[in-house]
């Protein structure tokens, strides 16, 4: 009688195991594809060394640009057959505090009137988004842990609240953000400029 019971418990636990659909640890040969550095649009104020004090008088020190959101897609493949890894973990962690992370389903992008005056900024590659309704609070986290959807891609968005500042210039600095699937890493720069 404990034989039957014991091989009816290993066969549950294989077939429960079998039902699991995932997301699963990057199979090994497993790449994350390069992703070119990001060129940030913002801007420090220049600052005295000496006073500290901003070199422009109108620069404000305490927020001086307005915050920068992009989205960033993480594509996941096979080194060998170079065919997509979907269904896997990939964890994605700032390296500043004030670059927040944010999953795919917060974020809304805005269409823009479709007017003369909105004609410019419509032709610029600028995304202008707002935080769809299925996001509570005011949590930013610089931590996500997501997984590769059916085409091998993660997709994310940046959200730059403040760049970090050099103490010295009062300058923007490079920040970078790490991407982690466990078989492989990659850190992606971003870049303070206009």
């Amino acid at each position: 009688m404990k034989l039957h019971v014991a091989i009816v418990s290993v066969l549950a636990a294989i077939l429960l195991a079998g039902c699991d659909n995932g997301p699963w640890d990057a199979p090994p040969g497993s790449l994350i594809q390069e992703i070119d550095a990001f060129q940030v649009s913002w801007f420090g104020c220049q600052v005295d060394p000496i006073t500290g004090q901003p070199l422009n008088e109108s620069c404000d020190l305490e927020q001086p640009s307005p915050p920068v959101i992009f989205p960033m897609t993480l594509n996941v493949y096979d080194e060998d057959t170079e065919w997509p890894v979907n269904n896997v973990w990939v964890r994605v962690t700032s390296g500043f505090q004030d670059i927040y992370l944010l999953p795919q389903e917060v974020i809304e992008a805005i269409a823009l009137p479709d007017t003369e005056n909105w004609s410019d900024i419509a032709a610029s590659a600028e995304v202008w988004a707002e935080f769809s309704g299925t996001w509570e609070g005011d949590y930013k986290p610089t931590f996500l842990e997501t997984w590769t959807d059916s085409y091998g891609q993660a997709e994310l968005w940046i959200w730059i609240q403040k760049m970090p500042l050099d103490p010295a210039s009062g300058q923007a600095k490079q920040s970078s953000i790490m991407v982690d699937i466990g078989v492989d890493q990659m850190i992606v720069e971003l870049q303070a400029g206009s």
